[in-house]
Formats: C-alpha cells, structure tokens, sequence
C-alpha cells in the first residue's frame, strides 16, 4: 500500500536578537525546536489531518514535505513519481487575468494553450466557478478565491495536496460549504490530503472515520462522544456517510442534502421522548434502546425537503449515508 513515510524528522530554528541588555551585552541567541524525532505514516487516497496548537510544526511539517525548507534530520519518503502542491488561507492566484486562465496555466495536462483551456475549464466546473470564469480575482468574494486556488491545485495534478488552514480566513457557513466541497470532490477525484488546522470542528468534519479500519471508526466516534460530553459540537464525516449527534433536550434539524438514508441511535443505551418529523417512518414520544433497531435505515418521506429530530431524555447519534 503506498503511504507517505516520515522516519526520525527533526527542525529547529535558532533566532538571533538585537536587544541590547543594561550591561551592554547582547542577548543570546536561541534554539526552538518544533519538530523532534517524528515518525508517522499517511495513507495514501485519503484525508489526513494535523491539529494541534500554533506553534508546535503542523506548517513546518508541510513545509518539509513540500521541499520549501530542509530538515535537520531524518527522511521523508514519498511515493515514486509523486509532486506535492501547496495550499494555504491566502491561495496564490495570478491577479491579471482571469479565472479560467489561472486555472490553465497551474494545469499539468495539455502540451497546447487550448488543450489547457479545456482541462482547465472541468476544475473551474468542479468548484462552482463556471459562471465566474471570465473575471480575475480581484473581483471574486474570499470563499472565491479559495474556490479558485483549489481548482488550481487540483488542476496541477500533483498527487499530494498539502493543505495549511485552507478555510481559516473565512466565515462558518462558507468555511462549512467549502468543506463539504473538498469531500465531494475527494469522492471523485480521490488524492491523497494532509489538512492542517487548528480548529477541532474542522478535523472532525474532514478526517475521523476509519474507513476500512473499523476499529479506527470505533475510536473515533468515541472521541466524538467525549467532545459532545464536554459541550463541543462534534460532526464525522467521510466519503459516504456523516454522523452527528443530538444531545438531550435538544432539537435538531436535518436539511435534505446527498445523503439518502437517516439512522437515530441512543447514545449512551436508551434515549425517551424521541420524536421525528419529516422522515418516512416518523417517531412520535418513541423510547430508543441499545439492542432494538427503531430509527435505523429510515429515509426522507416523499417530499419532505428536512428531517427534525429531538430527544426529552438521553441522546442521540445520527447517521446520514449515501444511498448505494
């Protein structure tokens, strides 16, 4: 299985002051260290995520991989054959032309300006800029230009996407929108994704289902357990299924969107009060209990545009798929 190696990697930075002290001496210099021994692996074909706080080498990690500094130790391996293209929060565009020609001149297919058009013109469709395709930059919102600066990266066909805070400059519902499109398009253009973010709800949303690792899955939706516990809004989601939780007392709407079936479970064994509106086989003051499938493998009623639920007593887990 081809993965992305990273044996014994080592960087410091050593910062040199101009400060002079009351007895004249300059201050000496010093040492940080933000990445020590490291060694992990990542799947390829998948979306990986790096949280942690500012500072501790999510960047720099990229940055490596990326070729743009050289560590002081260890090696990284990548696939034979492989190029990694850089995206950040502020994606780097060419301001003088248009969209459709910022996108082709970042694409890795074509030999001929017309060939690259073309290819070009499949990503700007991709991320919903085909009726923008004729302005330049400057004359696109933020979530845009980040639109635009993914086209690009993809168009490039580099098989690895370096991505550090790619939403942290935007508004919630657009930083949420665009999120649900990097998944789309991970579906149908499978690369394999290393997500830098400082923000929980976004690694949540992008990177926690174990796919065919179910014990992966398992832990996961644990982790999501314990963060809902400590009041922190928790969604997992991969490239088929979404799950979230409605937390007791609480009521919960769920717009129709791709997914098809809609699944209730009792979070922790039993959950009363539970009512469902909006879904073909409605609940109305139900008791949910571990070991009895009510709730499960439900779908949106004939329609019905959002599907509400809400729970008295005990919470829920809802699980949102695909259909096949």
């Amino acid at each position: 299985m081809e993965q992305i190696e990273i044996r014994g990697l080592r960087k410091a930075y050593t910062t040199h002051s101009t400060e002079i002290l009351i007895d004249h001496e300059a201050r000496p210099s010093r040492t940080r260290t933000v990445l020590r021994d490291l060694n992990v692996n990542f799947p390829a074909g998948r979306i990986s995520v790096l949280v942690g706080r500012s500072g501790c080498g999510k960047s720099t990690l990229l940055r490596l991989i990326n070729r743009e500094e050289e560590p002081d130790g260890g090696e990284i391996r990548l696939p034979t054959g492989w190029r990694s293209v850089l995206l950040g929060a502020n994606p780097y565009v060419i301001t003088w032309t248009s969209v459709l020609r910022n996108v082709a001149m970042a694409s890795g297919v074509g030999k001929t300006p017309e060939e690259r058009l073309e290819h070009a013109a499949d990503f700007v469709r991709l991320v919903g800029l085909e009726e923008f395709s004729d302005l330049t930059p400057d004359e696109l919102s933020t979530g845009m230009k980040q639109r635009l600066g993914l086209a690009r990266v993809l168009a490039s066909q580099a098989q690895l996407l370096l991505m550090d805070e790619p939403f942290a400059a935007l508004d919630f519902l657009t930083r949420a929108e665009l999120q649900a499109e990097l998944l789309h398009l991970q579906r149908r253009l499978p690369r394999t994704i290393l997500l830098v973010t400082h923000q929980l709800d976004e690694a949540l949303l992008l990177g926690v289902l174990g796919g065919r690792r179910l014990e992966h899955t398992l832990a996961n939706l644990c982790t999501g357990l314990g963060l809902e516990q400590r009041g922190v809004r928790a969604t997992l989601l991969d490239e088929r299924s979404r799950i979230t939780f409605v937390r007791s007392g609480e009521t919960r709407a769920y717009p129709k969107e791709e997914f098809f079936y809609f699944s209730a479970f009792p979070m922790e064994g039993r959950a009363e009060g539970v009512w469902e509106r909006g879904s073909y086989y409605e609940l109305t003051d139900d008791v949910l209990v571990a070991g009895y499938p009510l709730g499960v493998s439900n779908e949106y009623a004939e329609g019905s545009d959002c599907i509400t639920v809400s729970t008295r007593q005990g919470a829920l887990v809802v699980v949102e798929t695909i259909a096949d």
